[in-house]
């Protein structure tokens, strides 16, 4: 192992006398966010980081994918359930625990069947230290003069490319001493999972001349990050043992021997796509810009005079191509090379190591071959499975930037940004909860609607009837209740029977059931299971102008005229609308009466007896229009058909963890001004809830602690009118302040093709794009900042009912890229409610466990009740056929 000393700040001092400082890059560059300029701007970054490395000096990529441990991964996720429902009742905690079940099911069930990885870059970076004599046995003694001359020297080539790797856009970590050698452990035995602080007491400065010390620190160093792991070189791969134990696992190593034909960011993606475990090692050393200049003009005219001279000897005679091409080749590299002071010639060496269980060789043998096969197929490029060089190359793939085999091939500039391996499909929060598998790349997904770097809280869900948009709503949904979130679900989905004496479940029902202390409330024309007045305010002293604001826009949807296609008030008409409001909220303010829509008729009607009675500045035709406006308002107070809305006192009691509101059967002309008054009260609640946390007299625990959410779901049309959208865009753009997520989730898109649709879709931050056709997503395209690979990527996601579905995940600071999500038995059950194959089972089960939906449950996820109902229906119908 060459490695001879680390200092606790994380130099690493090779046996080779180089510098090597680790670096951890929990983020990198996202290529699927922006089309292919996008694409060319990191190439352009990426090239920005090579043309930094000073000649000779050092760069090393190294990424590790192991196989997704699914208990190490849900760890936050149980951490944070247990930590949310701590202060719960027993029912809650059990209900909570079972979705967390659910949850944890769907990943170790559906990782395997995708090959799921967990992925992890380093960068290591070494600077050649000074020359010295090196004896022929015992140890190297390096002044102090020069050894500080050179850390200090490490230091500043590391932390330039730090900044270089920053401005580029990935996240950096500088490593220090335990844990660079955490991650040599962790690359010399990968099943070793060791915290850094076990290490943190190793690394020293070697400030001494005695031999002795300085090979005790270095055997120390190699027995701690070896942990008794023996690897036993063999022809063409390693073998893995601990102690003096049968093997367990074996390794192969492949290098790059030939370059690629052409390059392009995804020509090492076959590798990456490679199935876990693997590590894939990239050594990018600088050259002489000077040297290389001159050489290739040297060479360039070498090339052509000789053509020349050939070409006149032979009189005619073809000159072999690969002479053409070389010369070719040497014209461009040299007008490259010439073209700036940071153009220059890369040696790069590509090494891939991959693991595997000892019982697996064959098998490992048959990849390998079929990898070569395939990756030289679309590259031309060759990889050479290291037979009589594993050692040396395996060497190559641990992160000390050191290069024992010079297996190196030339790039130039305009190449190397694609031989650095520092782009991603994963378009992740760190937070939040699981979604899906990205595809490809394999990688855990998780959507955080609070990720604190998003500017608002808003979530778009797209896509066709059927492609799995309200099952995924569901599953994100009952995610996030399990760890504490409490919110609201406004839905139109559900449906009356045959008879009209029963009301068939909606879409989030069986969702709502599963959770203690819910409320599932039919606000509906005919059916109403509360009344909400959109007058209320905590103070009537003390009126805001949002309250005002959203008022106004209530009444444009009940009373505007709708000649224009929607409704609208004329700009005499908000005035004098503005002032009736206004007004009702003074005249409570000193009576003591309740707001309600009584009172805007009331006052209506004074200010228009006061301009008459006005001699001096009263208007008839303003009295004329109060008046009016006061007529408009009969079907909505008194015993008005819609005096429900805003001329009742409110019934809804506010502290339910979920509360579904089903607007079934209520007609578009008033599902906008219901859906707006909701909406307000929902500000209201949220707002007080938030000041509760903020103040310290909530009991509420964990990552949803103080936060809401509230899903929309196809309601937008009657909703993204000109006075209404622009009312709900200031609420949207508030959510960040309000710490309330927005799901807008619909069906058509084409609701949003107007000024206020494209200006909530801009407000909208992360967005699940199930399959959607390509004419609808044109028409927003420019609001969504979509290419034609995006519209193509989203047309083309395909869902299988009862197995997965796919969406195009959009994140407007990870990136984008295509999910797969996948449910367990228990979420599937939980959040599925397709009307032909589920509400019916889910109805049976229902009745035989009286009603109890977790009862309920343990029979639909048992496979022998589906198996006795079936064989129960199949003789039934066999009676039946039989009697026929």
């Amino acid at each position: 192992m060459p490695i001879a000393a680390v200092e606790p700040d994380g130099l690493m001092v090779t046996s080779r006398r180089e510098y090597v400082r680790l670096l951890r890059l929990p983020r990198v560059l996202q290529p699927l966010a922006g089309g292919r300029g996008h694409r060319e701007q990191l190439r352009d970054r990426l090239a920005a980081i090579a043309s930094g490395l000073p000649a000779g000096e050092r760069l090393q990529v190294v990424v590790s994918a192991e196989p997704l441990d699914a208990e190490r991964a849900l760890a936050r996720d149980w951490r944070e359930i247990t930590t949310s429902t701590r202060d719960c009742d027993a029912s809650t905690q059990e209900a909570m625990r079972r979705l967390g079940y659910g949850l944890e099911q769907s990943v170790r069930a559906s990782g395997p069947v995708v090959d799921a990885v967990e992925v992890d870059w380093l960068a290591a970076i070494a600077h050649r230290g000074a020359a010295i004599a090196h004896p022929r046995g015992g140890c190297a003694v390096i002044p102090r003069a020069v050894h500080e001359a050179a850390a200090a020297d490490s230091w500043e080539l590391a932390d330039g490319m730090r900044g270089d790797l920053a401005a580029a856009g990935c996240e950096v970590e500088a490593l220090d001493g335990g844990q660079a050698l955490a991650e040599l452990a962790r690359a010399i035995d990968p099943s070793r999972r060791l915290d850094a602080v076990e290490f943190s007491g190793l690394p020293v400065v070697l400030d001494t001349i005695d031999p002795e010390a300085a090979l005790a620190h270095r055997h120390g160093l190699i027995a701690a990050i070896g942990g008794g792991a023996q690897l036993r070189a063999g022809r063409d791969t390693f073998e893995r043992a601990d102690h003096d134990a049968p093997a367990r696992e074996v390794e192969a190593v492949l290098h790059l021997s030939s370059p690629p034909g052409h390059t392009s960011p995804w020509w090492m993606l076959g590798l990456l796509e490679f199935p876990a475990p693997w590590r894939l090692a990239v050594h990018v050393t600088a050259t002489d810009r000077v040297r290389q200049r001159r050489r290739y003009r040297r060479r360039r005219r070498r090339r052509r005079l000789w053509a020349d001279l050939r070409r006149r000897e032979r009189k005619g005679v073809l000159v072999d191509e690969d002479a053409y091409a070389q010369e070719e080749e040497a014209a461009e590299i040299a007008a490259e090379l010439q073209s700036g002071g940071a153009a220059g010639l890369y040696e790069v060496s590509l090494y891939l190591s991959i693991r595997r269980p000892v019982e697996e060789r064959d098998e490992l043998a048959r990849q390998l071959a079929r990898l070569i096969r395939e990756f030289e197929s679309y590259t031309d490029a060759h990889l050479y499975d290291g037979r009589f060089l594993v050692e040396d190359s395996w060497l190559g793939t641990l992160p000390l930037a050191i290069d024992p085999l010079r297996a190196s091939r030339h790039f130039s500039q305009r190449n190397i940004a694609d031989c650095l391996p520092l782009l991603s499909t994963s378009a992740s929060s760190r937070g939040g909860v699981p979604l899906g598998f990205a595809t490809p790349g394999n990688t855990l997904e998780r959507v955080d609607p609070f990720d604190p770097r998003y500017r608002t809280h808003v979530v778009l869900v797209t896509g066709a009837s059927g492609s799995g948009k309200t099952v995924t709503v569901n599953a994100v949904l009952s995610r996030n209740v399990a760890r504490g979130a409490r919110g609201y679900i406004i839905d139109r989905s559900s449906s009356e029977d045959e008879g009209g004496s029963t009301r068939q479940a909606g879409h989030y029902e069986q969702f709502a059931q599963l959770v203690p202390g819910s409320r599932v409330l039919h606000y509906g024309a005919s059916e109403r299971d509360a009344v909400l007045n959109p007058w209320d305010v905590a103070d009537v002293h003390a009126v805001s102008a949002s309250k005002v604001g959203f008022l106004l826009a209530l009444h444009t949807l009940l009373v505007g005229d709708p000649t224009s296609g929607v409704p609208a008030l004329a700009g005499l008409e908000r005035t004098l609308l503005t002032r009736g409001i206004q007004a009702v909220y003074a005249r409570c303010a000193q009576t003591g009466e309740a707001p309600r829509e009584r009172l805007l008729y009331e006052e209506l009607r004074r200010l228009a007896r006061e301009q008459v009675a006005d001699q001096a500045d009263g208007d008839l035709s303003v009295a004329s229009e109060l008046r009016r406006l006061a007529e408009r308002l009969h079907p909505f107070i008194d015993d008005g058909p819609n005096a429900w809305m805003c001329d009742q006192p409110t019934t809804l009691e506010s502290g339910a963890p979920l509360v579904l509101f089903d607007l079934a059967g209520l007609p578009d002309a008033l599902a906008g001004p219901v859906i707006l008054t909701l909406v307000d009260y929902i500000d209201r609640d949220v707002a007080q809830r938030r000041a509760r946390f903020r103040s310290g007299h909530s009991n509420e625990s964990g990552p949803w602690a103080g936060r809401s959410f509230l899903a929309i779901d196809e309601a937008w049309k009657p909703l993204l009118t000109p006075e209404a959208g622009s009312w709900l865009n200031e609420w949207a753009r508030r959510t960040r302040h309000n710490a309330c997520a927005l799901f807008a989730i619909t069906q058509h898109l084409a609701d949003f093709a107007n000024a206020q649709g494209r200006a909530l879709l801009r407000n909208s931050v992360l967005r699940l794009m199930f399959h959607t056709a390509h004419d609808e997503l044109d028409g927003v395209r420019e609001a969504l900042g979509y290419h034609d690979e995006d519209l193509d990527a989203v047309s083309g996601q395909e869902t299988r009912k009862g197995e997965f579905a796919t969406c195009y995940l959009d994140s407007e600071v990870h990136g984008r890229t295509a999910v797969r999500i996948y449910l367990s038995d228990i979420e599937y059950w939980a959040c599925s409610a397709d009307p032909d194959r589920d509400q019916p089972l889910r109805a049976l089960a229902m009745a035989e466990a009286d009603g109890d939906a977790w009862n309920a449950m343990r029979l639909l996820v048992d496979p022998a009740w589906h198996h006795a109902r079936a064989t129960e229906l199949a003789r039934v119908a066999e009676a039946l056929e039989e009697a026929a």
